[in-house]
């Protein structure tokens, strides 16, 4: 086993390839979910996880929180058995932070298979070059679960093959079914997980009006709207801001967006 860098731990394949792409993981999944269950180690974990990789017919998986990895890694839930050299890539040239995998993973609640994505999200040129690249590292084609905890790291679960893979309806409901025991196992054993810092909470009041802002709504449309003074929404604006520390209404909308506290579907018309 080689440690990475700090909590993330790589395995060599221990498990054959099963042959046939018409292989059906539905009776397995009781077997995979108790031994998940009854994990009590990390390499226990990756070597069940792999195997469960191998019979949804692919060949290496990535179980991730997405953080920054040139950051402190303690206590943060990182195995894989992805390439090595693809992930010393990975880390030094901080694809985190355009990875259209995991881009589309936080846009996005259930499974989807890698050439989904383009539809999911739009692709720049630097993410497609970041797939070619990642074709030479036996990534060509995958399956990705989000992995959405309130008040925790946003995760996602990858199985990843260097051929192409028919994925089922069945075979996906399967992979959900395989991320979620084993991602609720390693936040299970990561010892003594650091939470989050916790975010500004905004009032209903103010929410209420970063949501009408967000719509194109003046201050005294607002307050019209709310039934409040003018002077009582500017204020509840410019409180929101200086909570997230932050100076215009585009850069407020990017954190309440991000916190939950609205969502797309609560703004009309930006």
């Amino acid at each position: 086993m080689l440690n990475y860098f700090e909590n993330l731990r790589i395995a060599r394949p221990k498990t054959r390839m099963i042959q046939g792409e018409d292989m059906r993981i539905g009776s397995r999944l009781e077997h995979f979910s108790r031994a998940f269950i009854e994990i009590f180690s990390i390499d226990d974990l990756v070597d069940l996880l792999q195997a469960a990789t191998r019979e949804l017919g692919y060949d290496c998986f990535s179980l991730a929180q997405h953080v920054d990895l040139s950051g402190p890694l303690e206590n943060v839930v990182m195995l894989s058995t992805y390439d090595e050299d693809w992930l010393e890539r990975f880390k030094a040239r901080g694809y985190i932070h355009f990875d259209p995998v995991v881009t589309a993973s936080h846009r996005y609640g259930g499974p989807f298979t890698w050439d989904m994505v383009p539809m999911m999200i739009p692709v720049t040129k630097r993410q497609h070059r970041m797939f070619r690249e990642a074709k030479r590292f036996g990534l060509s084609d995958g399956l990705t679960i989000p992995l959405h905890m309130p008040g925790e790291r946003l995760a996602s679960c990858s199985f990843a093959s260097a051929r192409r893979i028919h994925s089922s309806i069945e075979h996906m409901a399967a992979a959900h079914v395989v991320a979620n025991f084993a991602y609720q196992a390693a936040r299970r054993l990561i010892p003594n997980p650091t939470p989050p810092p916790r975010s500004p909470l905004l009032t209903d009041r103010q929410i209420d009006c970063v949501k009408l802002s967000a719509e194109g709504k003046s201050e005294w449309e607002i307050s019209r709207i709310l039934s409040i003074a003018q002077t009582t929404v500017h204020s509840h604006l410019t409180d929101a801001r200086r909570r997230y520390g932050v100076f215009n209404r585009q850069q407020l909308l990017f954190h309440v967006l991000r916190d939950g506290l609205i969502s797309f579907s609560d703004i009309q018309a930006i």
